[in-house]
């Protein structure tokens, strides 16, 4: 049986681009995206994070239901 524990959260960070003066997002050490705010660069992992648990969560609901009989 699979639960929530057993979804990888992801590592998020967050770095300071001194030449574009933004702050790039980076995801399991995955760039992604850039923002203007550290606030804004928070809020995008956040969302990125989120929606990667929620298919993740949705794939291994279907598998179990695949897997178990």
């Amino acid at each position: 049986m699979t639960t929530t524990n057993d979804i990888p959260a992801g590592v998020k960070e967050i770095k300071y681009n001194r030449v574009s003066r933004d702050f790039d997002c980076y995801l399991d050490g995955e760039y992604v995206s850039s923002r203007s705010t550290q606030f804004e660069a928070d809020i995008e992992l956040d969302k990125l994070a989120y929606g990667l648990a929620q298919f993740a969560a949705g794939w291994t609901a279907a598998h179990a239901l695949c897997v178990e009989e």
